[in-house]
């Protein structure tokens, strides 16, 4: 006997649902930290209004609800994306490139002070953590989120649009980093409270961008666990910066 086509689906699709739920219920978990202190941190930089301990917390809790939509929905889209693009982001790479992928995040924090973190630690010093528990939590709160969104969903989505050849994918990850890079550029220089000049500016996009790219090819090659490693390491720059400049 046949099996119902629609049964089928209709049970794919459940599974797409709970696989979605899992990723981005794992993902919002290990963002809380970065999420909490996110908020308490720029509140009185988005808002005129004082910073009582009521509103704080009202914007908090929403910051935690937009976040997980918006994973969530990423989440499904990746599911269908990367299937689509033929790409298999949870095979297991070989230990050999994840250590290549992870020693490159460790070289990049350099690159990144002096392209775009000096800049920031200067001007925003609030996008970094200032306690040191909450430091040593944000590579797991920052890096899974955020492969989550930039990678799993976004870059194979345009790695499903565009094709599956080498030179498209490469286009897809260009597109996807030059995104990216506009949307953490806006925010930091929506809440910059001077100007930077000509060059900063650039350093300051092309450190993004950079950072971005490299994340995309390594997915693109090794899977989500090759860019996570490589995210992760990078972001082992926030305790790094907590006890060079942020712990006085």
């Amino acid at each position: 006997m046949r099996p119902d086509p629609i049964k089928a689906e209709l049970k794919s699709s459940f599974q797409r649902m709970r696989d979605a739920i899992l990723l981005a219920g794992t993902g919002v978990i290990l963002a809380l930290p970065y999420l909490i202190d996110r908020a308490h941190a720029l509140f009185p930089r988005l808002f005129e209004k004082p910073a009582t301990p009521e509103l704080v917390r009202l914007f908090t809790v929403f910051v935690i609800i937009l976040y997980s939509v918006a994973l969530l929905l990423i989440a499904m889209i990746g599911i269908y994306a990367n299937q689509k693009a033929g790409l298999q982001p949870f095979k297991r790479p070989p230990l050999k490139k994840l250590a290549a992928a992870s020693a490159l995040g460790l070289a990049m924090i350099p690159a990144a002070y002096l392209l775009y973190d000096h800049l920031a630690l200067y001007l925003i010093p609030e996008l970094y953590p200032s306690k040191l528990l909450v430091a040593v939590l944000y590579p797991f709160s920052l890096s899974f989120p955020e492969e989550l969104f930039a990678r799993y969903g976004l870059l194979s989505l345009f790695a499903w649009i565009f094709g599956k050849s080498w030179n498209k994918r490469m286009l897809a990850n260009v597109l996807a980093a030059l995104l990216l890079t506009m949307y953490s550029s806006m925010d930091f220089f929506r809440l910059a409270p001077l100007e930077p000049t000509s060059t900063e500016i650039i350093l300051f996009l092309f450190g993004a961008f950079l950072q971005q790219l490299i994340a995309g090819e390594l997915y693109l090659k090794n899977g989500f666990w090759g860019s996570l490693a490589f995210t992760f390491t990078l972001s082992l720059k926030s305790p790094l910066y907590f006890f060079l400049f942020l712990n006085r």
